[in-house]
């Protein structure tokens, strides 16, 4: 006599967040989250948006479990492309965070906005550095 058994798991993402604050600082955003419950997480994406609709990922953070201070930095966010990689102001910025289960199951949080604004005597200095180049 032959037995089978056939086991089935479910790990459907359970994720609550205490808090999720995006902040620039004239050369980064910095992105900060806590989750007062995470359990079968398989890893954080973060998404940004350049018009609130669509969305990108932009980098992978680890799960550590609840209570735990997550940061990531969106180092090249706040530079256009190109050879001189000039600081790009007044442009607004949309983050999220991707919670990726186990079992592959997808929720987001909400979406934290902001608007990179270069101070006056930073748009000045960065002139006067493009004219003796």
């Amino acid at each position: 006599m032959m037995c089978a058994f056939l086991t089935v798991s479910v790990f459907a993402a359970d994720v609550s967040m205490e808090y999720f604050t995006t902040r620039a600082d004239g050369n980064s955003v910095a992105i900060e989250w806590v989750c007062t419950t995470e359990r079968a997480v398989a890893r954080f994406e973060v998404e940004r948006s350049t018009d609130g609709q669509t969305f990108r990922s932009v980098g992978v953070v680890e799960p550590r479990g609840a209570y735990q201070v997550y940061r990531f930095t969106d180092s090249d966010v706040l530079l256009k492309g190109g050879d001189t990689q000039q600081k790009v102001a007044g442009r607004s910025y949309s983050y999220r965070i991707k919670v990726i289960g186990t079992d592959n199951t997808i929720s987001y949080s909400s979406v934290s906005s902001l608007v990179h604004n270069v101070s006056s005597v930073r748009r000045t200095w960065g002139m006067i550095k493009e004219m003796f180049k």
